[in-house]
């Protein structure tokens, strides 16, 4: 049995339409329907100006660029909201009202960071007092 011989500019379609579809496809997430990206802080410890506290936090990025300079930059991100922890004491981060406050300032931190804004939400998965 012999496979019939393919000419050469179907093999080249062929080819350049499946790298194509590599290409559009790529990075998507199943089920993925165009939503936002998210960016993660993974669970840190944190010194207060009077105590410490442990937080982690969920960052929806604007766009694939969003993305990828959040990824760039999230060390960076990650020590600059440790050091905007540091500046408060413990009665400014106690109520909800008041983490409220602390997650808009991590915003602005998180877009200052990256130098554009990069970041629409942050949303504080995790913050408990030590």
């Amino acid at each position: 049995m012999s496979l019939p011989r393919l000419q050469a500019p179907i093999v080249t379609a062929l080819l350049l339409v499946l790298a194509a579809i590599a290409v559009v496809s790529w990075g998507r997430r199943p089920g993925a329907d165009g939503g936002r990206e998210l960016g993660h802080v993974p669970r840190t410890r944190a010194k207060l100006y009077d105590g410490a506290c442990v937080f982690a936090a969920d960052v929806e990025l604007q766009g694939r660029f969003g993305s990828f300079t959040f990824g760039r930059h999230d060390l960076e991100i990650r020590d600059a909201l440790v050091d905007l922890l540091r500046t408060k004491p413990t009665y400014m981060v106690r109520t909800p009202m008041e983490r409220e406050s602390l997650r808009v300032q991590m915003l602005d931190t998180v877009n200052r960071v990256a130098g554009r804004p990069i970041a629409a939400a942050l949303r504080l998965t995790e913050f408990v007092l030590l």
